[in-house]
């Protein structure tokens, strides 16, 4: 009997796993149930989403939440035809966010994907693009000079830490990035799981620092997509970088109780710091 019951919740936690979040979360519903705005950008390349936190005061950094991959493939052949995510850990963090803060969407992400404009190299091999990189920069200044606030911080997860390093990197308005379990040596990343290469992205990792900027590096010791070693070896080799380990955390958990518990403002405070 005792067995039985064993592999009964065996069954049950497989099919949560791979059906918790097996539906595209939607946009909408999420922002109105927080009581954010939410906007459709054209973009100059692309479409994107952006949410706003609507944080009333005076703020002069804004705070940019970037999400993870999503889904890019539905299997290991076969690319995904809606890459948006089932579960927005970005999204989930900027609820503990008591700054001026927004979500801004992948291009082509958020039911997006069928504009003429999108194709599916924009979430698999070219995730990671100078034109998806572009694109992104461009609605954060847009925002910038729209709200008149001065710098932005950013806050990526995942591929969102990705995109937030190579961001950083080309915007001087762009005071430094949170980046949480961020597979950020894309080729690393690539041979440690003998995944195809990433062959019309960039490569963060291996690119100089174009400016000043400040970085904060999360990792989590039971995460076995973007592992503590040797990502976070490699983080702490650059310069004015914040490098944390997290026991207990994995790839998905935990990050909104870090999150919860405080540890996200005072990251973003580190990085508003204009001190050494």
């Amino acid at each position: 009997m005792q067995g039985f019951i064993a592999t009964l919740l065996t069954l049950v936690t497989i099919g949560c796993l791979s059906g918790c979040y097996s539906q595209p979360i939607n946009i909408e519903e999420a922002a109105k149930a927080n009581r954010w705005d939410l906007s459709y950008q054209k973009g100059r390349h692309y479409p994107t989403v952006l949410v706003s936190s609507r944080v009333p005061g005076n703020h002069s950094n804004l705070h940019v939440y970037l999400e993870g991959d999503g889904l890019p493939w539905k299997t290991s052949k076969q690319i995904s035809s809606n890459p948006t995510p089932r579960n927005p850990v970005a999204l989930n963090l900027m609820k503990y966010d008591d700054g001026h803060a927004i979500y801004l969407g992948r291009p082509c992400y958020f039911g997006l994907h069928e504009d003429s404009r999108c194709n599916p190299s924009l979430w698999t091999f070219a995730r990671y693009s100078e034109s998806v990189v572009q694109e992104l920069n461009n609605a954060i200044d847009r925002y910038l000079d729209q709200t008149g606030l001065n710098h932005a911080i950013l806050v990526g997860f995942s591929g969102g830490g990705t995109l937030a390093l190579l961001l950083a990197n080309r915007n001087p308005r762009i005071k430094g990035a949170l980046m949480i379990a961020p597979n950020f040596d894309t080729s690393e990343w690539v041979r440690l799981h003998d995944y195809s290469t990433l062959n019309a992205s960039l490569n963060p990792a291996r690119e100089p620092k174009a400016h000043p900027y400040k970085e904060v590096f999360w990792f989590g010791e039971e995460d076995v997509n973007v592992p503590a070693i040797p990502f976070a070896g490699i983080a702490k080799q650059r310069t004015d970088a914040q490098v944390r380990r997290f026991k207990h955390v994995d790839h998905a958990c935990c990050w909104e109780d870090l999150a919860q518990s405080g540890e996200l403002q005072r990251a973003l405070r580190w990085i508003e710091d204009d001190g050494p």
